[in-house]
């Protein structure tokens, strides 16, 4: 594939996940209405997201007392000496009990940064068990850390694991306490083609789980997840919701034919840390997706292009073009509008493709021009393309916007030093060689008409925000050293 089709499908993935709506009156029914500009100048507004971002830092502060992180290292330390399990080992070996073990290891600097990738990759690579529910019920009852005998005593419970244990290290009153409930039910995986699936997959799937840790009466984290599935065994909603003391993470997913959501929000003292959510309408039907993912599979190998004779790069790239043709407007069968929006602290960018279907059949149009014009010319289609079809802008969650955004293209030149033989002096010579081309990019305008690329916008005029945040990490490190060196 040459590079401006991959420039054209990887502009336009990335486009359908920048999206907005049409104006609205209620900007409180609708966060992502479109405003009207703000009234202040462009240095004005940017104290303003400055002032607003670090009052969000700012109220981190108090989670450098947490008690969480001490009550994790107990706890990892604990299951060190004795397991709660120790019938059966593979509660050591949970991923629960490698993600806690793994926080500890962090906390008091014992693993290498080296070793933090393998030891998450091996969480993903645990064998999923042929039944959930069995693997819950194995694991139900209550276990009370013995500070005299060093172990853990248990006392049968049903439906529950209950974890009761010293908050912190070398404490003997069991005033932390870690409750977990989950149920499963049964799944079918219709939505995997027959020949695709095996015997590993498990007959049943999580539909809740319930996860609360408390020292003495005060709550200091709670889990909450409940999810819904379709008859084939595609997910049709699911929720998930964390507190951590001052912390709030609420995640949410829909998912039927037609509509596709989705919403993240992380939230601190009832202040928007940050949120984003995506939201997508067409036809989303198992049989349409099918369908048009084998539309976009390219079967053209390489392999059958080659001969006695040498490699057919001609024939090979006219079998591949051909292959190829109307991929770009395949998206639009599925996806026929999109709307994004990303919100950090009050400061809020949304986005919106009302018509996926129209812009995916003209940069299908553009492709066709491929070879046709210059790539300056090829490329300032595409931008012309996005600006007649993406609705894009950067507003306060609460109030006016900031600024519009607009595709522009630029020459992007690339100068670097070849070390290089000169036939004349017989000598190695340092060389300096450029090479130029065309590219896109998206740039915001703001009220007085005037133009900015957002890394030259946040380049400025931020450095107030980036001491806060230097200073805020600085004291949660002296704060947990505080906590190992008690």
């Amino acid at each position: 594939m040459k590079k401006s089709k991959l420039l054209l499908i990887t502009g336009l993935a990335l486009l359908i996940g920048a999206s907005s709506c049409k104006k609205n009156k209620d900007d409180e029914v609708n966060p992502n209405s479109e405003p009207s500009f703000s009234e202040q100048s462009v240095e004005e507004n940017k104290a303003d997201i400055q002032a607003s971002a670090i009052a969000v830092v700012q109220d981190f502060n108090s989670l450098t007392e947490t008690k969480g992180i001490a009550a994790a290292a107990s706890f990892a330390e604990l299951v060190e000496i004795s397991s709660p399990l120790e019938s059966n080992s593979n509660f050591a070996k949970a991923p629960v009990m490698k993600s806690i073990k793994m926080l500890a290891a962090i906390e008091e600097g014992t693993i290498p940064a080296t070793a933090i990738s393998k030891e998450l990759k091996s969480l993903t690579e645990t064998s999923v068990p042929k039944s959930f529910q069995e693997a819950i019920d194995k694991f139900e009852g209550k276990y009370s850390w013995n500070s005299t005998d060093q172990k853990w005593d248990f006392t049968a419970v049903n439906d529950e694991l209950i974890l009761e244990f010293p908050s912190k290290k070398g404490g003997t009153t069991n005033d932390a306490v870690i409750s977990i409930t989950a149920t499963a039910v049964s799944h079918a995986w219709d939505f995997i083609p027959e020949k695709d699936r095996n015997n590993e997959l498990p007959n049943d799937i999580i539909s809740s789980c319930k996860y609360n840790v408390k020292i003495g009466s005060d709550e200091i984290m709670n889990f909450d997840m409940s999810a819904s599935y379709k008859s084939n065994g595609l997910p049709e909603s699911s929720e998930i919701k964390m507190t951590l003391e001052t912390i709030e993470i609420t995640s949410k997913m829909t998912n039927s034919d037609t509509k596709i959501a989705s919403d993240f929000k992380f939230l601190n003292k009832d202040k928007n840390v940050l949120s984003y959510g995506v939201t997508a309408e067409g036809n989303f039907t198992a049989e349409k997706i099918n369908s048009v993912a084998d539309r976009l599979t390219n079967d053209v190998n390489w392999e059958d292009y080659e001969s006695n004779e040498g490699f057919d790069q001609e024939a090979y790239d006219a079998a591949w073009e051909a292959e190829s043709e109307g991929d770009i407007a395949a998206i639009g069968e599925v996806v026929t509008k999109t709307e994004v929006y990303m919100q950090l602290a009050n400061v809020r960018i949304v986005g919106n493709i009302n018509d996926v279907v129209g812009l995916t059949q003209t940069l299908e149009d553009i492709e066709d021009d491929e070879g046709e014009i210059s790539d300056e010319e090829l490329i300032g289609k595409v931008a012309d393309a996005i600006n007649n079809n993406v609705n894009l802008f950067v507003k306060y969650a609460d109030g006016d916007k900031i600024a519009e955004t607009e595709a522009y293209i630029y020459e992007n030149v690339d100068t670097w030093e070849d070390h290089q033989y000169n036939e004349i002096t017989g000598e190695y010579e340092n060389v300096t060689m450029t090479d130029s081309y065309w590219d896109l990019n998206i740039r915001m305008v703001f009220a007085d008409g005037s133009k900015m690329n957002m890394d030259t916008y946040m380049e400025k005029g931020f450095d107030d925000l980036i001491d806060e945040i230097q200073a805020l990490g600085t004291k949660m490190e002296n704060a947990m050293q505080a906590e190992l060196d008690k």
